[in-house]
């Protein structure tokens, strides 16, 4: 099938592009010569970080429409990167939002949507009246907190004349109630103009845009109510502006909830970026400069004294010390080691080349990652909240349509009114799914495990069964020890390291480690070879190296001396088996202990219903131990994981997968509902997890599954409170059971207690 030229996305025969769409932004692209970085855009899964916008920088938060495939939220980061005066540009695919960075004295908020405009994406500001929360100032907290209080503190005293003006007999003449009527009045303007203005903006841009959304039936509530007490005001009739001034207080507290859980995610992030920032000293002929860490970039040697961070991704080139890493703990670095950013040193002094600087980091990458969650929505959560907006909406239109069809305007037919519309107004349940999938992503993130968005979150919550790669439950550093060597040993240690020379990944390293202590060296250059076995012509041998059952299943056998190891196997050890010429000379023990919290992981999670499996690529007997020793349910041979976890997708069982950070996804990436990334503070997010652990500890699965399913929980409770108090309360509201008052003290209960269990969701870890 041919594909597009840009985008790769499927074409018709004959076609260069896939739509006209694709044309038009080719021939822009074209024109600024930036067409293979758009093609590359449209191609990747995530755009690599840049560096760290320059602290000058202004923020302009937009809507990006007309996207026609998947990479097109990349595509406009590139484009917006590629605007003269554009620091950076980020784009969540999900909900089409968008922020960039630009320099005001090079470029503008009309620049950029007119740059987006040429290559056919439509974007406009975001005018939402809560938009301002996702810059996640300190500022625009205060400045909520401090309506909320001004609105609480007033509804107090409305609520306390109301009941004055209703229940009690202080009240004698007709003029002392039309005193009180009207301070209630005077109480409830600063309520809806200053407290309320939110709400009463978001309400005029839904109008202008011709949308339902919560504001504004919450606005139509507010208003509606004190626009039919003022007949009361001037008649002595009755007055609802103690309703009124109650459905701003519940929305902007539900709305206040809403932020903190944003903030409470934001936090995190802020913190991971705290660790790149500040001043550094950077080595330039011989002589120490000090300079922003911001101003650091991939080359440059960079020292590192006693109490000071390390600034960049690199590897020491000069001294010695005790590195404490972002996870805490204490290691000690020499000329050769890798360090990662963020780590402090406690004692001596470094000098690091950096080979990643800024966002480029492991530690910027999460931080990206963070920013990226923030703003994402978990599938399916605003077609709820749209239909929850829609269904409160009807009843209001179907209340409305009774009263224009009554003889007259009773009082009795206002106070139905009122009290639909102030019951239709469901803010806290139509925020439901947004504050339980923050709340648990945030959760999560105070214990280092980070969610790349909505979308690993619900992957994540659905998943019943776990794979745990041996790569995630041991050290990342082996030991490798000869355990049978019927060869001698010169000729055995040269042709381990021949078939090692360049071979990725941390057993490879300890082979070609125990090979150099052996004295031997490479003989011939061979290039790596994929699956269990290492396979070369050393010196007119045909040498082979990998799983036992592998190389039996080519017809060698094991040398008698040779076959002794295997009870070694039984017992649970990684063996590598090496041998030429058709027979097995040696075996090698890859010694790796198990990290901390492995065996707690199999038993927290089979208490929660989900199978724990492990996978790797050691023999069965190897696998079978290992999997009893860590208490795990089954085990499954890394190469047959692919088929299994398929398998098991084809009946609709999801699958995560757990193995340690790499840029080489594992086997059975692509069948699984959701990856875990462990250990990702040197290595960095790779693009294959959907959920990336900061730290090496493998309970990480336990707590992004216990989250996930917190937060459907969540959802799953507030789903059916929100289908009640539709069924039930509204109707009530619309026939005149309710008063106004007893119609949003109803309504604010559901939504405080839904708010209470969204804020649960993302608690404690499974089984614990």
């Amino acid at each position: 099938m041919p594909r597009c030229q840009l985008c790769g996305s499927p074409a018709s025969e004959g076609q260069t592009w896939c739509t006209r769409a694709c044309a038009h932004a080719a021939k822009e692209a074209a024109k600024d010569g930036i067409e293979a970085r758009l093609r590359r855009a449209f191609a990747r899964r995530r755009r690599p970080p840049g560096a760290a916008p320059s602290p000058e920088a202004e923020q302009m938060f937009f809507e990006v429409d007309g996207f026609w495939t998947a990479g097109c939220a990349g595509a406009a980061e590139e484009v917006l990167r590629c605007a003269p005066g554009v620091f950076d540009a980020q784009v969540v695919a999900e909900t089409g939002r968008g922020r960039a960075y630009y320099d005001p004295e090079q470029t503008g908020p009309r620049e950029i949507q007119r740059a987006l405009r040429r290559y056919g994406f439509r974007a406009t500001r975001v005018r939402d009246a809560w938009a301002r929360a996702e810059g996640f100032s300190r500022a625009w907290e205060i400045a909520l907190a401090v309506r909320l209080g001004v609105a609480a503190t007033l509804t107090v005293h409305v609520l306390y004349l109301s009941a004055l003006l209703h229940h009690w007999d202080r009240i004698r003449s007709a003029r002392e109630a039309e005193t009180v009527t009207v301070l209630m009045f005077f109480l409830t303007l600063p309520v809806l103009l200053y407290a309320g203005l939110p709400i009463l903006t978001n309400a005029a841009w839904a109008v202008a845009r011709r949308r339902v959304t919560a504001d504004l039936l919450t606005a139509a509530a507010a208003v509606g109510a004190f626009a039919l007490s003022l007949p009361g005001l001037f008649e002595n009739g009755p007055v609802y502006f103690d309703a009124a001034c109650a459905a701003v207080v519940l929305t902007l507290f539900a709305r206040f909830c809403e932020y903190r859980a944003r903030r409470r995610l934001a936090r995190t992030g802020e913190k991971l970026a705290g660790l790149l920032s500040g001043s550094a000293l950077r080595l330039r002929r011989g002589e120490e400069v000090p300079c922003a860490s911001t101003e650091l970039r991939p080359g440059d040697a960079v020292v590192v004294e006693v109490g000071a961070r390390v600034p960049v991704d690199g590897d020491v080139v000069e001294g010695n010390g005790a590195l404490e890493p972002v996870m805490g703990g204490a290691t000690e670095v020499a000329p050769g080691d890798r360090v990662a950013a963020g780590g402090r040193l406690r004692s001596g002094r470094l000098v690091v080349r950096a080979e990643r600087t800024g966002a480029g980091t492991a530690v910027g990458e999460i931080a990206r990652i963070v920013e990226g969650a923030i703003g994402s929505h978990m599938p399916g959560s605003v077609a709820a909240s749209r239909g929850l907006v829609i269904l409160g909406g009807a009843v209001v239109v179907a209340g409305l349509l009774a009263l224009s069809f009554g003889t007259s305007l009773e009082s009795s037919a206002l106070a139905a009114l009122a009290a639909a519309l102030l019951a239709a107004s469901p803010s806290s349940l139509a925020l439901l799914p947004s504050i339980s999938a923050l709340s648990a992503m945030g959760r999560a993130a105070e214990r280092a495990v980070f969610f790349r968005g909505g979308d690993a979150l619900a992957a994540a919550a659905g998943a019943g069964a776990a794979v745990l790669h041996r790569s995630a439950l041991v050290e990342a550093r082996s030991e490798a020890a000869p355990c049978v060597v019927a060869a001698p040993p010169a000729e055995f240690w040269s042709v381990v390291a021949t078939l090692v020379a360049v071979t990725p990944g941390p057993a490879a390293a300890a082979l070609r480690e125990r090979a150099r202590m052996e004295g031997a060296a490479p003989l011939v250059p061979v290039a790596p070879t994929e699956g269990r076995i290492a396979r070369a012509h050393v010196e007119g041998r045909d040498a082979a190296m990998g799983d036992r059952q592998a190389l039996e299943a080519m017809g060698w056998s094991a040398v008698p001396e040779v076959a002794r190891a295997r009870a070694e196997e039984e017992r649970g050890r990684s063996l590598v088996w090496v041998g030429w010429d058709g027979e097995i000379r040696g075996a090698i023990a890859l010694d790796a202990p198990a990290r901390k919290g492995a065996e707690e992981v199999g038993p927290a999670l089979r208490r929660s219903g989900i199978l724990a499996c492990l996978a790797g690529p050691d023999a069965e007997a190897a696998l079978d131990a290992q999997a009893n020793t860590l208490g795990l349910d089954t085990w499954l041979i890394e190469d047959r994981l692919p088929q299994e976890i398929a398998t098991r997708r084809s009946r609709g069982r999801r699958t995560v997968l757990a193995a340690r950070s790499s840029h080489e996804p594992p086997a059975g990436v692509e069948e699984c509902a959701v990856a875990c990334a462990v250990d990702c503070g040197e290595e960095g997010a790779p693009d294959w997890a959907g959920v990336v652990s900061l730290g090496p500890d493998p309970r990480a699965v336990e707590v992004a599954l216990g989250a996930a399913r917190r937060a459907q929980a969540a959802r799953r409770i507030g789903g059916s409170l929100a289908f009640l108090f539709h069924a039930a309360v509204l109707p009530c509201a619309a026939a005149g059971l309710l008063t106004p008052l007893l119609a949003v003290g109803v309504s604010g209960a559901f939504g405080l207690y839904v708010i209470y269990v969204a804020f649960r969701a993302g608690g404690n870890p499974i089984g614990r």
